[in-house]
């Protein structure tokens, strides 16, 4: 007799290890342009959609006629990867927006911001609502609760332990913490101006993650935040699909960041916008995001 009971448990655990960081070939590379427009559906869709604009928490305006706040860069690391980079100087101009009546996209944001010279970067993993998996604040407002399990098996690379969490205080300092420190510090989440859980950690005290093998073939895309030896921070994404112990050791030898945490992978795209060039990965999904990253640009001094 066919037990339906097994058959189903047994689908959902092979469709769970399927799931979990496996191999996905549709991401292609990214490219750029001149004039990128949204074709007309998609503004419209823009102009209708439920989010409220006051509520998008962008960065506080940038002075103009300053040197740029932020560095956007593209390499081939180890001669198979491709990663783009932004090493950011003025934390000031860095924001996190929360997600907001399950609407989250880059469309909706571009649509809602008419300047130039501004990055968009999804800032972790969420849930099918669109809600946040971990801690999430934005402009000093706790969005979402800390996820304090840091020993219990569960699926996903947020528990591939230790996991971390990225946090900009109310006096512009940046810390990335793995979530077993953050509460053993006791950290005040009262005290942060942002903060973005996720996981696993990818560099921690200049060591990589000692779950990271450097003989693994299981590749993704990725994008992920570091802290430099110079106090700035570093968002990156792979153009190409890559290893977590690749991905780590660009952050740590690269990058020089003796704390680096992932953000996801997969679905994970940039858009970055100046004066003169676009760049914004395909659509490889829905669009849609729990939280994204915001970083206001400054413009050249003439």
């Amino acid at each position: 007799m066919f037990n339906f009971p097994i058959f189903f448990l047994g689908l959902y655990f092979a469709l769970s290890n399927y799931m979990l960081d496996n191999d996905f070939k549709h991401f292609k590379n990214f490219y750029n342009v001149s004039a990128f427009k949204f074709d007309k559906k998609a503004k419209k869709t823009v102009e209708n959609t439920e989010i409220d604009s006051t509520l998008l928490l962008f960065p506080k305006g940038i002075p103009k006629g300053v040197k740029e706040n932020a560095q956007f860069k593209s390499v081939e690391y180890q001669a198979k990867y491709q990663i783009k980079y932004l090493i950011v100087s003025d934390i000031n101009t860095i924001s996190l927006i929360p997600s907001i009546k399950q609407a989250n996209s880059f469309e909706s944001i571009v649509g809602k911001t008419k300047e130039d010279g501004y990055v968009l970067m999804n800032a972790g993993m969420f849930q099918p609502n669109f809600n946040a998996v971990g801690l999430t604040i934005s402009a000093g407002e706790i969005k979402q609760d800390l996820d304090t399990s840091i020993t219990t098996p569960k699926n996903g690379n947020f528990y591939l332990y230790p996991n971390g969490v990225f946090t900009i205080d109310k006096k512009n300092n940046p810390s990335i913490h793995t979530t077993k420190d953050f509460l053993e510090k006791k950290i005040d989440p009262k005290g942060l101006l942002l903060a973005t859980q996720s996981g696993p950690m990818l560099v921690i005290d200049n060591k990589i993650h000692d779950k990271f093998s450097a003989t693994s073939k299981n590749t993704n895309v990725r994008n992920g935040v570091g802290i430099n030896d110079k106090g700035q921070i570093v968002f990156a994404i792979s153009e190409t699909e890559i290893t977590f112990h690749d991905f780590a050791t660009f952050f740590k030898d690269e990058l020089h960041c003796s704390y680096a945490l992932y953000l996801d992978g997969t679905i994970s795209e940039i858009y970055y916008r100046d004066k003169k060039n676009i760049w914004h990965t395909p659509r490889i999904s829905s669009g849609k995001f729990g939280p994204i990253f915001m970083v206001r640009l400054q413009e050249e001094k003439k």
